[in-house]
């Protein structure tokens, strides 16, 4: 280290000190010394290397750094979780056209449409409402199309989209229906399995006011 006396400290600078002066710092906490150097003016740290004891001089570095960590961490973004791709189902799901008598029961076609989204690990609202427009077709896509172009934030969440669907091409009753069926359900000429099956499928489309526990066990 030069023989600097404090009188002539601010004509120095920090780079005219060795670090081999100063075998106490170590090498990272020494670049720190130089950057806070550049930060707050050579003065400083010729001060602190002249004047300050070595623990002065090490703790200034450490919190220096400890510093430049917090700044770093404040500016990067929150890391998002990342979705695990093998945990990711591809589900099939068929597609609702809402026209014909051999048309899927609404109600039930959403619970499925609702299975393959969760399995998906579609999170959004966007994704959720963008997924089940994509199984629709015939008349259903028709008809939702047309209510996007006229209004682009009619559907804002897979809840609105389907009440707004359920209006438009449930029949009407229809859960009535379904429950009437269920509760008349007779085994006749069906084998036992025919008839579990029947049952929930019954069950499967009363989605509104599901059928509970009791009744289930007493009519199957």
């Amino acid at each position: 280290m030069n023989d600097t006396s404090m009188s002539d400290a601010p004509k120095a600078t920090s780079t005219s000190l060795e670090h081999a002066s100063f075998p106490h710092l170590s090498s990272i906490e020494w670049e720190a010394l130089h950057r806070l150097a550049a930060a707050s003016g050579d003065a400083v740290i010729q001060t602190l290397l002249t004047a300050g004891t070595e623990t002065q001089q090490r703790r200034c570095a450490q919190e220096f750094m400890a510093r430049e960590l917090a700044d770093l961490r404040q500016r990067l973004p929150t890391p998002t979780p990342t979705k695990n791709k093998t945990d990711i189902v591809k589900l099939d799901v068929l597609t609702y056209s809402g026209e014909g008598d051999g048309r899927l029961h609404l109600n039930r076609w959403l619970c499925e449409v609702g299975i393959a989204i969760e399995a998906r690990q579609l999170s959004t609202k966007l994704a959720r409402t963008r997924f089940l427009l994509s199984k629709l077709t015939g008349k259903a896509k028709g008809w939702t199309l047309d209510t996007l172009v006229a209004d682009a934030s009619c559907f804002p969440t897979m809840y609105v989209m389907k009440a707004d669907l359920r209006l438009a091409f449930e029949p009407p009753q229809d859960e009535r229906a379904q429950r009437s069926a269920f509760l008349s359900l007779n085994p006749g000429r069906m084998s036992m399995l025919e008839y579990i099956q029947r049952a929930r499928h019954f069950i499967s489309c009363i989605t509104t006011h599901p059928v509970d526990m009791v009744t289930q066990l007493h009519v199957v």
